[in-house]
């Protein structure tokens, strides 16, 4: 095996630069958003200049949201909406607890196809 020693060694210190770049965004950022942070239930901060906030409903998410114009938002799950930003150059993804006025959960029974055919209760999020 023949390994390219000046080119591993560039992969290297781009690497370090990078981590150089984030932490200074991570440094730059978090006095403008940690106090936006007091309504989440968890947060995670992350060495790629990203961070994972929990909120339990969407009022609590709105303080944050406001750092943002323009937020995705995932395909709702049950039991969470998840959206995401970039915040003052930050990655930023919230999940947030209480689903949008316009999603219910609905439970229906399926038919379950196997050796002896059964039926079972399952729960999907239904969005407008």
């Amino acid at each position: 095996m023949t390994i390219d020693l000046q080119q591993e060694l560039a992969d290297v210190d781009k690497r370090v630069r990078q981590s150089e770049n984030d932490a200074a965004t991570m440094r730059n950022a978090l006095p403008q958003i940690c106090p936006h942070l007091e309504t989440a239930e968890w947060a995670f901060f992350y060495d790629d200049a990203s961070i994972i906030a929990g909120f339990k409903t969407r009022a609590a998410f709105a303080p944050v949201r406001a750092l943002a114009q323009k937020w995705t938002k995932d395909e709702p799950t049950i039991g969470e909406q998840t959206y995401r930003a970039e915040v003052f150059g930050v990655a930023f993804i919230a999940n947030v607890s209480e689903l949008p006025p316009s999603c219910r959960v609905v439970e229906e029974i399926i038919e379950v196809p196997a050796r002896e055919a059964h039926t079972e209760t399952v729960r999907k999020l239904v969005c407008k």
